[in-house]
């Protein structure tokens, strides 16, 4: 497995959201770990002017890659992501969905015909461009539902953040689940998301395997977070029993940060990244299933920062500046030797 975390400040004038996750991949044969790799488990994008960060636990296939590269396009194509996870399956989950996309391929052609229409289909092209009003309730209710057939999923994330549903996410998991049938697989084996986002507003947030979207509760006494994979336990139990106060990991971070003791109701930047770090340091060095390499990005209502990039750049350039003083000191000691 894995393990991701988001950790939400309180100040006012420091609003922001850190994410962490570390950077393993297991494989699995049966209970039998074979393999591991190295990846990012941080997506982060843009959609017009909302900035999203999203950390991810569950498995690495090409429904997962599928669902990740929809979520990033401008205006995302439902049709083509339905069909590829599905793949052309139109049982099960996927029935409702296979007669909605017929009737929306059918209003694509009476939009581009025009003529020989029946008079319901005249009528609703009428009522869409506002030249007709329903005699009836019933009609305009009806005319309404097969509008909104019709309505592209433009932003899937931030309809799935203000209507609490991420129905994606909720197919992605069906289909998965449906694949492996035969294995019966455990819930703990699908796909759950904890995202940053600064649209509606600047919000922390968990997406369980049905879709169920749940939001931070926005409470500036206690600590607001999510932990997700098989390391969250080691990052509760830092959170829930202070091990943050005593933790040599962040002891000079919180030095150099002017961090003196970490109270959840004034949780700042600096505190809300050290919190992160040592929860995320903590669960690596617990769980074998999570790598000692990690990311943490900062979400706030202008955009987002990598820092867990920034951490990287400055290793290689301290192993690098290691290396050439390494170097100088062999030389030195081998000069010093050769003058006696």
């Amino acid at each position: 497995m894995t393990t991701i975390l988001g950790v939400r400040t309180n100040k006012d004038d420091e609003r922001a959201i850190i994410l962490g996750a570390d950077r393993q991949l297991n494989y699995y044969e049966g209970d039998q770990h074979t393999e591991k790799a190295e990846i990012e488990k941080i997506l982060k994008f843009k959609n017009n002017d909302a900035i999203y960060a999203i950390a991810s636990v569950g498995p690495e296939d090409k429904d997962v890659n599928a669902f990740f590269t929809y979520l990033q396009r401008g205006i995302a194509n439902f049709e083509k992501f339905l069909k590829a996870i599905s793949k052309g399956q139109h049982t099960g989950p996927f029935a409702v969905y296979a007669s909605l996309l017929k009737i929306r391929q059918d209003f694509e052609r009476i939009q581009k015909k025009k003529i020989d229409l029946t008079v319901w289909e005249s009528k609703f092209l009428q009522y869409i461009e506002n030249k007709y009003r329903p005699k009836t309730e019933f009609t305009k209710n009806l005319m309404d539902l097969v509008q909104d057939i019709f309505k592209r999923r433009e932003d899937p994330v931030f309809q799935a953040l203000t209507s609490g549903y991420f129905l994606e996410l909720d197919l992605l998991n069906r289909i998965y689940f449906s694949k492996h049938k035969k294995e019966r697989p455990f819930v703990s084996e699908a796909t759950e998301l904890i995202i940053a986002s600064n649209k509606p507003k600047l919000g922390l947030f968990y997406v369980d395997f049905q879709g169920t979207v749940s939001a931070s509760d926005n409470d500036d006494k206690m600590l607001e977070y999510f932990c997700l994979g098989s390391g969250s336990v080691f990052s509760e139990e830092y959170f829930e029993n202070n091990e943050f106060d005593d933790d040599k990991n962040i002891k000079d971070i919180k030095k150099k940060l002017k961090v003196d003791k970490i109270s959840f109701a004034d949780v700042g930047l600096s505190e809300a990244v050290c919190l992160a770090y040592g929860a995320l340091k903590k669960a690596v060095l617990k769980d074998p299933d999570s790598s000692e390499k990690i990311d943490l990005i900062i979400v706030d209502k202008g955009g987002f920062f990598d820092l867990g990039k920034h951490i990287e750049e400055r290793k290689k350039e301290v192993e690098k500046e290691a290396l050439i003083e390494g170097i100088n000191k062999y030389f030195n000691k081998k000069s010093k030797k050769s003058k006696k």
